[in-house]
């Protein structure tokens, strides 16, 4: 009974470490509203950010939208320049950017695109390692079954369906 119990323990984290929820990777595919006139989007949440890689000191999150792909860089603490320009590829729209905070929004028009490579440079003369985003299609997000159900259901059926097959195992062992 305890070999069956261990078995089933690690097939659940195996399965939990390598579900949508791991995935702390350069990946955009989180689905948002529409960017308003004035550039400014209501889906930014701190929770959402995620680390510049190579440790920089920056974050970046970035959505796909019905009128594109969207996004936004900036420092997790006051970096040392204050002035900071980013060559991002493919071309895209400069939204906002805020000169305080040094938010810089951003939104590419063409949401087919799959790949984004980002470059950060201040006129002090530090750059940021090059940042590639990879753009998970819309249509593949669609046809998937996994996305139409939440991850943390799939977790939870999973769950119930291992212990009604330890309930089963011990109830034939008496």
């Amino acid at each position: 009974m305890r070999k069956i119990i261990l078995t089933a323990l690690v097939i659940a984290i195996a399965a939990a470490g390598s579900g949508p929820l791991a995935d702390s990777g350069n990946t955009v595919g989180r689905r948002g509203q529409s960017i308003q006139v004035d550039g400014f989007l209501l889906e930014w949440k701190r929770a959402d950010a995620r680390p510049w890689s190579g440790g920089a000191g920056w974050e970046w999150d970035a959505i796909i939208t019905p009128k594109g792909i969207a996004g936004y860089f900036k420092p997790a603490s006051a970096p040392a320049c204050s002035a900071w320009a980013f060559d991002i590829s493919p071309a895209v729209e400069i939204m906002v950017t805020d000169c305080e905070s040094l938010t810089t929004e951003w939104q590419i028009a063409d949401a087919g695109t799959e790949r984004i490579t980002v470059v950060g440079t201040s006129v002090c003369g530090d750059t940021l390692p090059a940042l590639v985003l990879t753009v998970v299609p819309p249509e593949a997000a669609a046809s998937s079954w996994a996305s139409a159900v939440p991850y943390a259901v799939l977790i939870m059926v999973f769950a119930a369906v291992l212990t009604a097959v330890i309930v089963v195992m011990r109830r034939r062992g008496r």
